[in-house]
């Protein structure tokens, strides 16, 4: 998943999915199905994300079943440009994510990330 998003790929970002699958961003807005989630990463990647990068770094792996599993894992956004085009600090938070094993293919079913607060300076 980070992969195709780094390299700004709504396309391949969203093959990682489930056809039916949800994605709710840092800022709570939720999509669900492949074409919604395709169309939210393009209009990203289009804007705001034009340049970032991420990096998700797993946590752990829960697995609920053979086929079914958690998986929490840290997130950096570099990149990432506020509306007069300048350059946001880094975004840290976290991803969890449920995979479903799909005919040996592991799938993202639901990605929810949270953003951590930015740390308060003079304290």
């Amino acid at each position: 998943f980070y992969a195709s998003f780094s390299r700004h790929d709504a396309h391949a970002a969203t093959m990682t999915f489930t056809e039916d699958g949800d994605f709710t961003n840092m800022a709570g807005i939720h999509v669900h199905g492949h074409q919604a989630i395709e169309g939210r990463f393009a209009s990203l990647f289009a804007g705001n994300l034009r340049t970032a990068q991420r990096t998700d770094t797993v946590r752990s792996i829960r697995f609920l079943t053979p086929t079914l599993a958690l998986v929490d894992a840290d997130t950096i956004i570099t990149g990432t440009r506020a509306p007069d085009g300048s350059e946001v600090p880094p975004r840290k938070g976290l991803m969890i994510v449920v995979v479903t094993n799909e005919g040996g293919h592991w799938l993202i079913s639901n990605f929810h990330e949270a953003e951590f607060p930015q740390p308060r300076s003079g304290r």
